[in-house]
């Protein structure tokens, strides 16, 4: 109780607060139940970033708790990496940095059926996937999408009134872009430029969020290695390979 209304005070005052309690308290319910008040009463978007993919999951049902116990119209998404959400089998196999790369190129050449349902190439496209959104949009209560749920409709959408599979990054994007809560890692807003382009691509204002550091201690060894650069031989070989062919 003291550490919820402590950050709800912190809300209201525009403070920064930095909570260390063990394990067990309820620092991320505490946390989340506080921010989404204040958000929705104030028009402004609540920013869980997590070092880790698997800690996700417990936020998300910390979010779909709350809206189910107090019939609160909470809209939000659970953001990973456009690598992890991929449902293209063909570029699944490429490696990490690789994918980037190729996932790029079959955006650009129109040759994604995955990305041409999710946000569509030509302006019929593009008016279908809005409706197939849209439509996931209409509930009558909360909607809290996980990143394996997303994938999981996404992959499995075929036929279901007229639905084709699209790409679970994209259509979480466009989720997140009308969401209340979103669940992130550190890098989307941590990151200065990845940071630039999420809040570009979501309409969204940093002054108007209100960020949540999950694990706060793991945050100097990721800021450092999200800040920093190294060039490793290994690297220098392979750009020589790819100069040569």
């Amino acid at each position: 109780k003291d550490l919820v209304i402590d950050i709800a005070q912190a809300l209201e005052e525009k403070k920064h607060l930095v909570a260390h309690a063990p394990t067990g308290l309820g620092k991320t319910d505490s946390a989340l139940s506080a921010a989404i008040t204040y958000a929705l009463r104030e028009n402004k978007t609540v920013f869980f970033l997590t070092p880790k993919i698997s800690q996700h999951q417990i936020a998300v049902e910390v979010v779909k708790g709350i809206a189910k116990k107090f019939k609160k119209n909470i809209l939000g998404v659970d953001l990973i990496g456009k690598k992890y959400q991929c449902i293209d089998p063909l570029i699944l196999q490429s490696d990490f940095d690789g994918f980037y790369e190729m996932c790029s190129k079959k955006v650009k050449h129109e040759a994604c059926p995955y990305y041409a349902n999710a946000k569509g190439y030509s302006k019929q496209e593009k008016d279908q996937s809005k409706f197939y959104i849209d439509r996931l949009l209409q509930k009558d209560y909360d909607i809290i999408w996980s990143h394996q749920e997303m994938k999981e409709h996404s992959m499995n959408a075929v036929g279901k009134n007229g639905e084709r599979p699209m790409c679970p990054y994209e259509v979480s994007m466009e989720i997140a872009k009308k969401s209340n809560v979103i669940i992130g890692d550190y890098f989307h807003l941590l990151n200065p430029y990845i940071q630039e382009l999420v809040l570009a691509r979501l309409g969204k204002k940093l002054e108007d969020c209100i960020i949540i550091v999950d694990e706060a201690h793991n945050l100097p060894e990721r800021l450092r290695k999200i800040l920093s650069s190294s060039l490793s031989s290994f690297v220098v070989k392979k750009a020589e390979e790819e100069a040569v062919k």
